[in-house]
């Protein structure tokens, strides 16, 4: 668990691996030099099985949850925000399903999201077969199934992987699932086992920050049909995955009147078009959900 001035939200997370059916377990808080106090809160709690790592600067998140994966000991690593919640059975039913799934190196599970006021907002429950979720990870690159905070995954396998990337901000995680796929099967379990809060201090609505996701989502996905050893077929999914991620760029681009980017976006789309035809239904599909977007934004404002 990474931390950084995570105030009062922070008591719930932790306390909800401190009410883990399953007891054996270590708690890694890595303190990324935090000015809120927030380690000596995590230390006065007094439990051996949680350990504070204080970073000497604010190195950001990717950092912090290198530092953290450098340091596991056991086999199953799994992952909670700051803000987040495990339920009670979350490392009890995941390294059962583990167990019985020894291809398995990266384990999700389905999720619910709640406001600061602890209300429900919505439920996310992605596909859980590993081939959908291969497919997902490879192809539909909007569609991300796996919650951050809902994860187990194989430490020695992310590893070799070579870890979180260190160039990524907002889309570590994806770096870091899609190149697990090398190492064996990625699945989501399908039961509600993880709580993701959304609160007003998160910037993951801010246009430059999605931009800055997509165009990590973008690396991360480079060279990737060869790493996988994909097949045509795979190959021309992950193909049409890109270019849909490419059109989006160049629609949120365009918005903010930066048209050389919009149009290294749109080259990149062309380039795609002209070796997977069939990428012109994804396209399609993105403008028209565009026009949507646009239209309704046009009406509500009347």
């Amino acid at each position: 668990m990474p931390t950084y001035n995570a105030g009062e939200l922070l008591r719930p997370a932790l306390e909800s691996v401190l009410a883990q059916t399953h007891a054996d377990w270590r708690l890694l808080v890595v303190d990324d030099a935090s000015n809120d106090g927030s380690a000596d809160m995590v230390e006065s709690y007094g439990d051996e099985r949680v350990r504070v790592v204080r970073q000497p600067v604010n190195g950001g998140q990717t950092a912090a949850l290198n530092a953290g994966l450098a340091l596991v000991e056991s086999r199953w690593v799994a992952r909670l925000d700051q803000d987040d919640l495990a339920a009670p059975r979350r490392a009890e039913r995941q390294l059962a399903h583990l167990a019985d799934h020894p291809r398995t190196v990266l384990l999700g599970t389905w999720a619910d999201y709640i406001d600061e006021h602890d209300e429900f907002v919505s439920s996310f429950r992605p596909p859980t077969a590993p081939s959908a979720v291969r497919a997902a990870l490879v192809g539909r690159l909007e569609e991300n199934p796996f919650i951050h905070s809902s994860v187990v995954f194989d430490a020695d396998a992310a590893r070799r992987a070579g870890g979180y990337p260190a160039t990524m901000r907002y889309a570590q995680d994806y770096g870091l699932w899609v190149r697990l796929l090398a190492h064996g099967d990625a699945e989501v379990l399908g039961e509600t086992l993880c709580t993701v809060r959304i609160h007003p201090g998160q910037t993951s609505g801010d246009r430059a920050v999605a931009l800055r996701m997509w165009r990590e989502v973008l690396a991360g996905g480079d060279g990737l049909d060869d790493l996988l050893r994909m097949d045509d077929d795979e190959r021309a999914r992950w193909r049409r995955g890109r270019a849909r991620v490419h059109t989006h760029m160049a629609i949120a681009e365009l918005a903010l009147r930066d048209r050389p980017a919009a149009a290294v976006h749109a080259r990149a789309v062309a380039r795609t078009l002209g070796s997977t035809p069939a990428a012109a239904l994804d396209v399609a599909d993105v403008l028209a959900a565009g026009v949507r977007h646009r239209a309704a934004a046009i009406l509500a404002r009347q």
